[in-house]
């Protein structure tokens, strides 16, 4: 089955334009103090497209910590599992962040602008 992305006959229902990403990322379930590796496959200022081996239920709270290689320290976003579909012996999940703090947001927005203004 192809990629939404990739599938001109599925329309786009992204508010915010999502840039190709694929800084370190790990995340954890609220409430808990293991973290787990993920990869990031899209990003933007409202939420995150993220790769992960274990499964997750929708609705559920997890805190994501993105690590940009020019930026320190990592950011932490707190954020609630939207939706999630098996891929690549794993799962995709969207996330969509909830309350960011506004420091790590400004850098979040900093960090895509130069991609969203091509």
């Amino acid at each position: 089955m192809p990629d939404k992305e990739l599938d001109p006959s599925k329309p786009d229902r992204r508010i915010q334009p999502r840039v190709k990403a694929a800084p370190r990322v790990r995340y954890r379930l609220g409430g808990t103090d293991t973290w787990q590796e993920a990869e990031i496959r899209d990003l933007s200022v409202e939420g995150v497209r993220m790769w992960a081996p274990t499964a997750l239920r929708d609705n559920v709270r997890i805190t994501i910590q993105i690590e940009m290689l020019h930026i320190a320290p990592p950011f932490v976003f707190s954020g609630t599992v939207i939706w999630g579909k098996e891929e690549g012996g794993g799962r995709t999940y969207g996330v969509r962040f909830t309350e960011p703090p506004p420091f790590d947001l400004n850098v979040l927005k900093s960090y895509l602008a130069p991609y969203l203004t091509k």
